[in-house]
């Protein structure tokens, strides 16, 4: 299985999870967003609420209390 892996992830596991795409629905918290951002682009990290389970309002609280530059 370690042959076939190599195979189809030349680069390996990591580098193919950056190219995944994250959204931040229920997972605003300064935890869960580190562990996101030190392997995700913020390019692949999307905007996301899982209305109505969730308020938008408690989304953009966590996302807006998070270290994301202007840029970002």
């Amino acid at each position: 299985m370690k042959e076939k892996g190599r195979q189809l992830m030349p680069k390996g596991l990591m580098y193919e999870l950056t190219k995944f795409y994250y959204d931040t629905a229920q997972a605003v918290h300064p935890g869960a967003l580190d562990a996101l951002m030190r392997f995700a682009p913020v390019s692949q990290v999307l905007y996301g609420t899982d209305y109505p389970f969730s308020p938008g309002a408690d989304e953009n609280e966590g996302l807006g209390g998070y270290k994301f530059s202007a840029q970002d």
